[in-house]
């Protein structure tokens, strides 16, 4: 899932009665997006999360 961090760490406590093992990773990301419909601008987008 990639999301803000206040709204997975109010996912937590669901996911806690969910798995019962694994691991979870929160860290910024750099996202790359690439648009076909774009219009007067780049196909490329960066967005930091």
């Amino acid at each position: 899932m990639v999301d803000t961090e206040d709204k997975l760490k109010a996912f937590m406590p669901i996911l806690d009665q969910m798995v019962q093992q694994g691991l979870v990773v929160l860290s910024d990301v750099d996202i790359i997006k690439y648009a076909h419909n774009y219009e007067k601008g780049e196909r490329r987008q960066k967005a930091r999360l």
